[in-house]
């Protein structure tokens, strides 16, 4: 099932997971500084890291932009996903896609179904390990490797996770490489992942994205309040830090381009401006999709995106109708029914066993059973899932 909110819970109920790793700022940036001075020997060039951008209309439209540049195709990110050359033999799928995606029989947004029938126990699909993310990818990423392997080494208990949000959002972005000349996203390189980034739900009403005042507004004596503060707080903190690193290898890589073309580079302010906001969109958007979407990862001690398999609905326990397990050889994603299925048939999991009702919404973005009606319109109405039973208007 997918478990990413027992490793989001570590900071939400107060053990400050990504703040453990990330609030000393200085000692941070000093620790970026050295780790890239084994790779470049520019030094950083901003004066300093600028403040959280205010969320509003305007970044929102921006976020569309950068992150929703390529329409996404379910068909292509099926056949990508489950292609993989060096499949070990038992763990052959039969000809033809097992599974689409299509419109959910419940709630707003798409599901996965099955294709043809499938008996109890029976392999539906096989996820190659080369197509999950984790934190290894970001360990042995081309350009920020080291960087991430270094801040894990250094950092606290949310180190990895925000390590992690770190390599989701240079990916999504098209590669870092080319964050000054981006044009949100129009001339970005490709991720491997780019299927996958380009069918993701980046503009889903996550309270990450919420202004301060609607925040304020709405959680204001609700029984989430507490949590989803301190979750926004410790996000802006990750993303102040990620500023740091991307925006320090970008400045190096540019430099080191200009030299070997004997040029210049002129880092004026648009261009700082833009970079950092770029960033902020990117990191801010990456930690939603790791929110609503990760798997736990016990081998890695932290969590991982399993494309496809990420597309069922939740329900509960009792109803999942699929399992998943890795194969110890391969390191594959194998998903298997619970029960008999028929063609046609949505497929469903459990996201979590342990959240309340209303611990969901700051952690998926939506209310279990409550599938009509958003989170937000449940907050507005004072819902009781919210709040005591003595406040609510409903």
């Amino acid at each position: 099932s997918i478990t990413s909110a027992l490793c989001i819970l570590f900071f939400i109920k107060g053990t400050s997971m990504l703040c453990n790793g990330f609030s000393d700022t200085k000692t941070h940036q000093a620790a970026v500084s050295a780790a890239h001075q084994r790779r470049h020997r520019h030094t950083f060039l901003f004066s300093q890291v600028q403040n959280s951008e205010a969320i509003d209309d305007e970044m929102l439209s921006k976020r569309e932009a950068l992150l929703l540049r390529n329409k996404g195709n379910p068909e292509r990110l099926v056949e990508w996903a489950l292609s993989n050359e060096s499949e070990s033999p038992d763990d052959d799928t039969s000809v033809g896609a097992p599974v689409t995606i299509g419109p959910s029989t419940i709630g707003n947004g798409n599901g996965l179904f099955v294709t043809r029938s499938f008996k109890r126990n029976e392999l539906i699909m096989t996820i190659p390990h080369d197509n999950v993310i984790s934190i290894e990818n970001a360990w042995e990423d081309e350009s920020l490797g080291p960087e991430f392997m270094y801040l894990t080494d250094v950092g606290g208990p949310g180190a990895k996770l925000a390590t992690l949000v770190g390599f989701v959002a240079k990916e999504a972005c098209g590669q870092i490489d080319g964050i000054f000349d981006l044009n949100y996203g129009n001339n970005c390189i490709s991720s491997y992942w780019q299927e996958y980034f380009d069918c993701l739900p980046w503009t889903d009403d996550h309270p990450l994205w919420w202004s301060d005042e609607e925040t304020n507004r709405l959680l204001k004596g609700s029984v989430v309040d507490e949590e989803v503060t301190s979750m926004r707080i410790q996000v802006s903190n990750a993303v102040e830090n990620m500023k740091v690193l991307f925006s320090n290898y970008c400045i190096n890589d540019q430099m080191s381009k200009a030299e070997t073309d004997n040029a210049t580079v002129d880092i004026d302010e648009n261009m700082e401006a833009r970079a950092m906001e770029t960033i902020e969109i990117a990191v801010r958007s990456a930690f939603c999709m790791l929110l609503s979407r990760a798997f736990e990862d016990q081998e890695t001690d932290c969590v991982k995106l399993i494309p496809l398999l990420d597309m069922t609905q939740h329900t509960e326990e009792a109803d999942e109708n699929i399992s998943h397990s890795t194969h110890p050889a391969t390191g594959n994603i194998r998903v298997t029914a619970k029960r008999d299925l028929d063609a046609g048939e949505e497929l469903f999991n459990c996201y979590s066993t342990t959240l309340s009702v209303a611990q969901f919404l700051p952690v998926f973005a939506f209310v279990p059973n409550e599938m009509g009606v958003s989170g937000r319109q449940l907050l507005e109405d004072k819902d009781p899932i919210f709040f005591p039973v003595e406040t609510a208007t409903r």
